[in-house]
């Protein structure tokens, strides 16, 4: 991404690592590739206090602390500060934040946002009619900003058809295109390198990798039953799980049940720049999420990125970033060992990372920021 002409961009994200997931992750990525590009940067984002990632000096990143319901309050007196009407483009990168825009901004500085959608965020405005909801307008406040923005742009076409349908007609198809908010491996620290010998893992074994929110939702425990029926066929097969989740300790036990607790390694949390490491060391990275709002699953990108093939559902937005019999395989109960032996017996390296090429960040940011 290079730019002849700069920018003053604000970037809005409630949600930024180390807490959430994929939206934060992109946000970051965002912050990066604009200040790479030479654009003029501020990013606004959220904050427990506990725990934040400073990317950018502290008089251009702002942090803005979630106190209960005087969240809405503090994000005021942050923009009363930083004065969105003096920058160029603003992006507002969550339903949170597009929604504060709607609430706070006047129709002139709404003109200048561009939305980015992630998946969910039509059904969190739309489909729900809680007091909460009602009380905080939501909807109302979303819808302005929506009506008066300068684009929306969802991250995925998946995203964009779930986004519309949900909205259930207040959107207009024509206000929301979409593009790929692509990966970078300067995300990863590639200096880390992972031995079989370091995980306690025999020099001759095959390895499946999964990182994700350890919840049901995820397919977790459908991959439980197919690595049990794959153990049987497949010698020195061990599967590794990175993350936390409110389903964890019923996983661990079920996964005692089953007798595999010595090929199941449940790693708990590894910082995203350490994941490289793992995708790297991994034969195959398998998720098999059953959850609708997988508008994209950067994770199977990563994976290719460091030349790993992957294994997920043809479903959702999974089915537009692997490249089946090049960057991995769709699950199907037929041809599931097939594949997976296809995967451990075949060198996919180079094909892995021709693919994870084609999805470029830095090009995403270049596609918001474009008129």
């Amino acid at each position: 991404m290079s730019n002849m002409n700069p920018e003053k961009i604000l970037i809005i994200s409630d949600e930024f690592p180390p807490e959430g997931g994929g939206a934060g992750v992109i946000a970051k990525r965002l912050v990066l590739d604009c200040a790479q590009a030479g654009h003029d940067v501020t990013l606004i984002c959220g904050s427990n206090d506990t725990q934040r990632e400073q990317v950018l000096p502290d008089e251009k990143q702002h942090f803005v602390r979630r106190i209960t319901l005087l969240w809405v309050l503090s994000y005021k007196l942050r923009f009363a500060w930083i004065k969105p009407s003096g920058f160029d483009i603003i992006i507002l990168n969550d339903f949170v934040s597009a929604y504060l825009a709607g609430l706070w901004f006047s129709k002139e500085v709404l003109a200048r946002c561009v939305i980015i959608v992630h998946g969910n965020d039509s059904h969190f405005v739309f489909q729900r009619n809680t007091h909460k909801h009602r009380w905080f307008r939501y909807t109302g406040c979303y819808l302005r900003a929506l009506n008066h923005c300068r684009k929306v742009v969802a991250v995925s076409r998946y995203a964009r058809e779930l986004y519309l349908n949900y909205a259930n007609g207040n959107v207009s198809p024509d206000k929301v295109v979409y593009c790929y908010a692509g990966i970078s491996k300067s995300d990863f620290d590639t200096t880390l390198t992972l031995t079989r010998e370091e995980l306690n893992l025999p020099e001759e074994s095959r390895v499946l990798f999964t990182a994700c929110r350890l919840i049901e939702a995820k397919g977790i425990f459908n991959q439980l039953e197919l690595f049990g029926q794959l153990t049987r066929k497949i010698p020195n097969l061990y599967w590794l799980v990175a993350g936390e989740g409110e389903d964890k300790q019923r996983f661990k036990e079920s996964v005692e049940k089953k007798g595999l607790q010595d090929r199941v390694r449940l790693l708990g949390f590894i910082p995203r720049k350490n994941l490289g490491a793992y995708y790297r060391m991994a034969d195959i990275f398998w998720m098999l999420s059953v959850r609708d709002g997988e508008t994209m699953g950067l994770v199977y990108l990563e994976a290719a990125l460091f030349g790993t093939p992957s294994i997920g559902l043809k479903k959702y937005g999974v089915v537009e970033v692997i490249d089946e019999g090049k960057s991995g395989y769709f699950y199907a109960d037929e041809t599931f060992y097939r594949d997976v032996s296809h995967c451990l017996e075949h060198d996919m390296g180079d094909s892995c990372i021709r693919h994870a090429d084609s999805y470029s960040s830095s090009d995403f940011a270049s596609f918001l920021i474009d008129q």
